[in-house]
């Protein structure tokens, strides 16, 4: 065998598998055709994040006022925000390719695919590995409506060379929310285009409540009904909704979800099973039906975030190469929104804390944020907590505020560690902050199953 191990997709499951397996001593080669760093530096949280730091200075702008600051007029410039962050991922793949060369990892550029069960074709050679790590990420879902070719998706969107006036997002995934507030902040006028049941579905009801209410206050028109057709007619696009309605819009944005990137590959071909909807199958180890063959990130059919990714590849070499069998827990995973304003998540909305526990404790309330006192801006931060009936150990924590994604990570902790209503109560905040308000709340309801 050529390798010990062969990787494909250059991700963060990919280069932490390739990092962890060379440290380790093996043969590694780690097989890439795009770009190295994946979707989550290029066009994924990384960058959503980058936008949200520029957007999030526009809101600023607007609050400072109130606090005394004139600061004139501010214009904001799309192509030096594109540059600069170019630059920045420039120099990060760089740091990714050099570390990989010192790791003694053979880089091999170009698409990979499996000619059978231990031999790849990659980079213009054919080579074989005892080990095979799958990590080659998802990419945007293209509905087939009518017109999808006048629609740009997320990857293209961070790259547009120029700030549209007039941006349709059409979408109730994550993404979509992200991009819609994003480019709203910066001075686009946003349609947000859902589907009839509401944005952010498997998010907690009140945590899709306060984030959409929070848009809408700061200009992001939401629209409920399912797509028809896109058309172009010179420099703009129609949205036509089913019953008549339309969207005109400079630029429109499709953002509906992802797939797997298992197709062409010869995955199939060479006896790894794939669900109906491409995902490649693996059991809590991230095995395929190949015992040889792993796993890990958005190509399988668990949770699409680089965290995760880059712990089922860490866990996949301990396995491989340390004889580590430890299944990865995934009932604390924390959840953020590159949103304005932020939103973040962890544990059980109340729904599932029903649906799994027959019952549970629901604490919510609704805080003025500090920026808010003085900046006249009309909005207002949410905190929910979901607990065991009787106050027992806390299921799940919502919340939608500045700082959100930042405390939701100390709360994940406590998740893990089994943390209860009784501990949270005893527990003095850090005043005057958001996460304050997780320690103050006091009425409690009983769940409700919606």
């Amino acid at each position: 065998m050529d390798f010990d191990l062969l990787i494909l997709g250059a991700g963060p499951a990919g280069l932490k598998a390739a990092r962890l397996a060379a440290a380790s001593g093996w043969r590694v080669a780690l097989v890439e055709e795009g770009r190295i760093g994946g979707t989550a530096l290029w066009h994924g949280a990384v960058a959503k994040a980058l936008l949200a730091v520029g957007a999030g200075f526009a809101a600023e702008l607007d609050d400072m006022a109130g606090f005394g600051w004139d600061v004139g007029s501010a214009v904001f410039d799309w192509g030096r925000l594109a540059a600069a962050k170019h630059g920045a991922f420039n120099r990060l793949e760089a740091v990714h390719t050099q570390g990989l060369r010192e790791s003694g990892v053979t880089l091999l550029h170009g698409r990979g695919r499996l000619l059978g069960p231990h031999t790849v074709a990659a980079g213009g050679r054919t080579v074989t590995a005892r080990h095979l790590l799958i990590a080659t990420g998802s990419r945007p879902l293209v509905p087939d409506w009518p017109g999808i070719e006048h629609a740009v998706g997320p990857d293209q969107a961070l790259d547009l060379m120029h700030l549209p006036p007039r941006l349709a997002v059409i979408g109730d995934s994550p993404v979509a929310v992200e991009f819609a507030s994003l480019f709203q902040a910066l001075g686009t006028e946003v349609t947000l285009v859902v589907a009839m049941n509401g944005f952010l579905p498997g998010f907690d009801d009140d945590l899709r409540a306060s984030l959409a209410a929070a848009m809408v206050g700061r200009g992001v028109r939401l629209v409920a009904g399912a797509v028809a057709s896109i058309e172009r007619a010179g420099g703009s696009c129609c949205v036509r909704l089913e019953g008549g309605a339309a969207v005109a819009a400079d630029v429109v944005l499709c953002a509906v979800g992802r797939r797997p990137n298992s197709d062409g590959i010869g995955l199939a071909e060479a006896g790894v099973r794939l669900n109906a909807a491409g995902a490649v199958m693996v059991d809590f180890l991230a095995r395929t039906s190949l015992g040889h063959i792993h796993a890990v990130g958005d190509v399988t059919d668990r949770l699409g975030l680089a965290p995760v990714a880059e712990a089922e590849a860490a866990a996949v070499i301990g396995t491989l190469c340390h004889g580590r069998s430890a299944p990865l827990r995934f009932d604390a995973v924390p959840v953020a929104l590159a949103s304005l304003p932020p939103a973040a998540a962890v544990g059980l909305s109340e729904t599932e804390a029903m649906r799994r526990h027959g019952g549970a404790d629901i604490y919510h309330t609704r805080v003025r944020p500090l920026r808010a006192l003085l900046s006249g801006r009309d909005e207002m931060a949410m905190v929910k907590l979901v607990t065991e009936r009787g106050g027992g150990r806390v299921l799940g924590l919502h919340l939608v505020g500045e700082g959100a994604a930042e405390a939701i990570q100390g709360f994940a902790v406590a998740l893990t560690c089994g943390v209860t209503k009784t501990h949270i109560d005893s527990t003095l905040g850090v005043h005057p902050t958001f996460a304050e308000a997780v320690m103050t709340l006091k009425e409690r309801r009983e769940g409700v199953l919606s």
